[in-house]
């Protein structure tokens, strides 16, 4: 709506309320309005509707961006509180890891730390939360650095590998083995002659053997007709 669209409606309003108004006043009637006067009286309402409409519309833009605010702040807690919540389970179970080895005073601080976190997650402020886990976190890994220093180095040779037979390291050297036809060259070479059986029948009974084998040339001849 312009100015004077403004004016006229004001005006229209007005008109009828100023009549009645000065019918019944002698001193009015007397002295009316000059057109200056109406003027002035028509832009001082204007202003004021146009205030009026400014401020309504300012609440509105307010309350808005509250409303905008306070739904971001509620997702925004949300998220943490979940993130917040998957965290815990893996510190648990990594605190649960190194349960055994706790000492009393650690077993208690872990608990402590736990508990916050747990009461923090039931309130609504983020920075709360992220305070307490970020303390869990710490905690968690300040005891798993404690225990890692408090057991002994492993035995390395416990973790050396077996040791394995020559011949199931070396496939060449277990088929010289079995090749048969290597085997007995290598033992005849290495047999010296030394190594060779020694007769053992008595000189007696081989020299009775040689005559049997060979008569003398006299026998011989006595036997020939």
């Amino acid at each position: 709506m312009s100015f004077l669209g403004l004016r006229r409606h004001v005006a229209a309003w007005l008109v009828p309320v100023g009549v009645v108004g000065l019918c019944g006043c002698d001193v009015l009637t007397d002295d009316p309005l000059t057109a200056s006067e109406v003027e002035a009286f028509l832009l001082e309402a204007a202003t004021r509707a146009a205030d009026a409409k400014g401020k309504a519309f300012q609440a509105t833009v307010t309350a808005a961006a509250s409303q905008r605010s306070t739904i971001t702040e509620t997702a925004s807690l949300a998220q943490v509180k979940a993130d917040a919540t998957v965290e815990a389970a893996a510190l648990a179970s990594r605190s649960s890891a190194v349960a055994d080895d706790l000492s009393e005073a650690e077993s208690v601080d872990l608990e402590a730390k736990q508990a916050a976190l747990g009461q923090a997650l039931q309130g609504e402020d983020v920075g709360a939360i992220r305070l307490a886990l970020g303390d869990l976190t710490w905690a968690v890994a300040s005891v798993e650095s404690a225990v890692a220093a408090r057991r002994p180095p492993p035995n390395p040779d416990r973790l050396s590998a077996p040791t394995v037979d020559s011949e199931q390291e070396d496939p060449s050297g277990r088929a010289e083995v079995d090749d048969p036809a290597r085997s007995w060259a290598d033992g005849v070479t290495s047999q010296s002659p030394s190594d060779a059986p020694a007769d053992t029948t008595p000189s007696g009974l081989q020299d009775s053997a040689d005559d049997r084998r060979d008569p003398p040339v006299g026998q011989e001849r006595s036997q020939e007709p």
